[in-house]
């Protein structure tokens, strides 16, 4: 095995995938947005996924057979410049980059935090790619982000945990990073939240995601949500490269 055998579980900046793999991709660039004030919703109002899988607006694609990533491709995928749960010395490390208002992100989860119960040779790196189809996508990223900056990243996907879809509230927030509603929103739009969201989607550009979710497992790109029985395979052959 060698040594920091890389899965990575990337949710695409272009669409979610988990239905009949023939319809079109989204547009596939992110037109740049102009800063604006956060949407977080308040309890009452939030809204959430809609129940229907198919009814968040972006086409879906099903679990592909692996196909093969550069080494160098690989190598850009280690660095660790993104919140993570999990072992640091793990022998595989999981990057998931992914969007919180995308069904099939929000599914993948709890088949992440059921890994990371069973096994310590895995740990779970988070990178951000809100879908530009989904409007509050990058206000839930950037929240993720500042809680990872306030060191709650691990309170904050604990929210998720139990099949959540509905993102979480100023109130929520507010409480769990303990920081006023105007300390929130700058928090939400630092120059670090910026440089990193940044940076997943240049790295996702690179690697030429198109679908989410989007797995590489060591070389190998897996696209489509697995099953726990193929996510499970999938890591062992890569332990075994």
């Amino acid at each position: 095995m060698k040594p920091s055998t890389l899965l990575v579980l990337s949710l695409s900046l272009l669409h979610c995938a988990d239905a009949p793999s023939g319809e079109p991709p989204a547009d596939e660039t992110v037109p740049s947005e102009p800063t604006r004030a956060p949407t977080l919703t308040t309890e009452e109002s939030a809204p959430s996924v809609a129940d229907d899988e198919g009814g968040c607006g972006c086409p879906h694609a099903a679990a592909e057979a692996p196909r093969t990533l550069a080494d160098d491709d690989r190598i850009a995928l280690e660095a660790d410049d993104a919140p993570a749960i999990g072992r640091r010395d793990a022998a595989l490390s999981v990057v998931l980059f992914g969007d919180y208002r995308c069904p099939f992100t929000l599914r993948a989860f709890p088949l992440l935090r059921e890994l990371l119960a069973r096994r310590d040779d895995v740990r779970v790196v988070f990178r951000q790619l809100p879908l530009p189809m989904h409007p509050d996508a990058e206000d839930v990223a950037r929240a993720a982000l500042a809680a990872a900056a306030q060191g709650r990243f691990g309170a904050f996907q604990d929210l998720f945990a139990d099949g959540r879809r509905q993102p979480p509230s100023t109130t929520e927030l507010t409480g769990l990073l303990a920081l006023s509603e105007a300390q929130l929103r700058d928090a939400l739009y630092s120059p670090e939240v910026d440089a990193s969201l940044a940076r997943d989607r240049a790295l996702a550009t690179k690697l030429a995601v198109r679908a989410s979710p989007t797995l590489f497992v060591g070389g190998r790109r897996l696209e489509g949500l697995p099953s726990p029985e193929r996510l499970t395979a999938t890591i062992e052959a890569a332990l075994e490269d």
